[in-house]
């Protein structure tokens, strides 16, 4: 069975290289999905695969890389019954 993780991280998130950061770690894990920097400094990602590699990927995020400084992280899992796309992608801002 898959999940759907959604996740906002807030923090000094922008410009640092973050959402190469979680694009690199769910290609690693192959999960599909996507991230985006939101127009109000956050980050808003969108995660599908199976359980196991899904906690893996949102414990990596959480900590993100070393230059960047995570204030908050806000998540929801929900059962995923749909058809994943295949692919990890970066999605313009909103």
């Amino acid at each position: 069975m898959h999940k759907k993780l959604s996740v906002r991280i807030y923090g000094e998130v922008h410009g640092v290289g973050f959402r190469n950061f979680v694009l690199r770690r769910a290609e690693e894990l192959g999960l599909t999905g996507w991230v985006r920097n939101r127009e109000d400094d956050t980050v808003e990602i969108e995660a599908i695969g199976a359980i196991a590699p899904l906690e893996d990927f949102f414990s990596k995020i959480c900590h993100g890389p070393e230059n960047v400084l995570i204030a908050d992280v806000q998540d929801t899992w929900e059962d995923f019954t749909g058809r994943a796309n295949g692919e990890f992608k970066i999605l313009e801002t909103k």
